[in-house]
């Protein structure tokens, strides 16, 4: 009897170690997909091998109806399936989802099913939904269907939800890629089609600027002329990001001067400077910098810190363009003592559009394109741009270039 015991025994632990194979390979299985269908039939084959059942079954919550419903039944049509509805009482699939416990259940005539094992499919502490091993191929399900099925169950439900927040990622970011896809549409029309009635209105307001001889007038030509022109440095700034990220850009690199090119810079600004009551300075070597950039392109990123330093900062304070020399790059910086930059506004300052300023009560104009062509432009040449900044105390940029330029070829 003791031998007949151990036999027993051994064939019983053989079978265990069996099944708990076939979990693992089911759980090798269930981990090798992400997409949601295809995961939940992994699924259900799984629980019907598992635990030697002739279907296996996934059914979710519907908060419309405060029912369960079949996602996948494989035996069951589609029209069928759908039309099923399982209370969360007096059922044993809604009394697995609400005690968050293994159910045995009897026959089940809309199921079609003679018996079967429901277990929740639980993800910290909740429930996404119930998991069924439907029709015991022979006798009944016992304790080591339980045993198993909560192991498949533990490692379906880690897998459900990674899936779901996988879809509902690629659903963002195909959502996020149309709108920008949109946006820059949206840009490359409104700048090309507003070209030609703003040549329009600056050629005429010029025109009559000439001709007019009384005060008042010519004063309002100008008004004109000066707004048209504004528009017109806002239609250059969206076209020159539009070409930059549709990657219609062209660099035309040579190697040249970027020291004499920030002392004309520097000059250029400073008048602008002067008016406003800022001083502005300059750590420039009087030594020439040759590095190979496209020196235009260059010229709009740095001439957009410069404005923009300029504007945020109150009168009585500095501005200082610097230029950093290094054994492979070059760093270029744009300093102030303006108003600063609020912390949690710094990493966005690059972004298209954003501005530090509420838009109601904004003193500094501008529509937010300016750091964003700048770092465009940068990155363009292969080199990047960084913000610096204290909020009350004022700010700092730095824009670093290899000095021998960078993916482009000498137009």
């Amino acid at each position: 009897m003791a031998k007949t015991s151990e036999l027993l025994d051994a064939h019983a632990l053989r079978k265990r170690l069996e099944r708990l194979q076939r979990v693992l390979e089911a759980n090798r299985r269930i981990s090798a997909t992400l997409q949601p269908e295809e995961l939940m039939r992994a699924i259900v084959r799984a629980a019907a091998e598992v635990t030697d059942s002739e279907q296996g079954a996934i059914a979710r919550y519907d908060p419309e109806t405060e029912t369960l419903r079949l996602e996948i039944a494989p035996w069951l049509t589609h029209t069928r399936r759908s039309a099923i509805s399982l209370p969360l009482d007096n059922n044993p699939m809604g009394q697995a989802y609400r005690s968050l416990w293994p159910v045995l259940g009897e026959a089940q005539p809309e199921l079609e099913a003679r018996n079967l094992l429901a277990v929740p499919l639980v993800v910290d502490g909740a429930a996404l939904g119930v998991l069924c091993a439907v029709n015991k191929r022979e006798n009944e399900f016992d304790k080591e269907d339980v045993l198993v099925m909560e192991h498949l169950a533990a490692q379906a439900a880690i897998a459900l939800e990674n899936a779901e927040m996988m879809h509902q990622a690629r659903q963002g970011y195909t959502t996020l890629a149309e709108l920008d896809k949109m946006r820059n549409d949206f840009i490359a029309i409104t700048s090309h089609e507003l070209r030609i009635p703003l040549g329009l209105v600056l050629g005429h307001a010029s025109y009559l600027k000439e001709i007019l001889d009384d005060g008042e007038a010519r004063q309002q030509s100008e008004t004109i002329e000066k707004a048209a022109l504004r528009l017109k440095q806002i239609v250059e700034d969206l076209s020159k990001i539009e070409l930059a990220q549709s990657g219609t850009a062209v660099l035309r690199t040579q190697s040249y001067d970027l020291s004499a090119q920030l002392h004309s810079l520097l000059d250029m600004h400073t008048a602008p400077a002067n008016e406003a009551g800022i001083q502005l300075s300059s750590q420039i070597p009087e030594h020439a910098v040759y590095i190979t950039a496209d020196p235009n392109k260059l010229f709009v990123a740095v001439d957009h810190l410069l404005k923009n330093a300029i504007s945020f900062t109150n009168a009585g304070g500095l501005v200082q363009l610097s230029l950093l020399e290094h054994e492979n790059w070059v760093e270029i910086q744009v300093a102030d003592s303006g108003i600063g930059i609020p912390a949690q506004d710094l990493p966005r300052v690059f972004d298209r559009f954003f501005q530090v300023e509420d838009h109601m009560t904004r003193r500094h104009g501008g529509m937010g394109l300016g750091l964003t062509i700048t770092r465009t432009l940068v990155e363009l040449q292969g080199g990047m741009v960084s913000a610096e900044s204290i909020e009350g105390k004022g700010s700092r940029f730095s824009i670093r270039l290899p000095r021998q330029g960078w993916g482009a070829s000498a137009e």
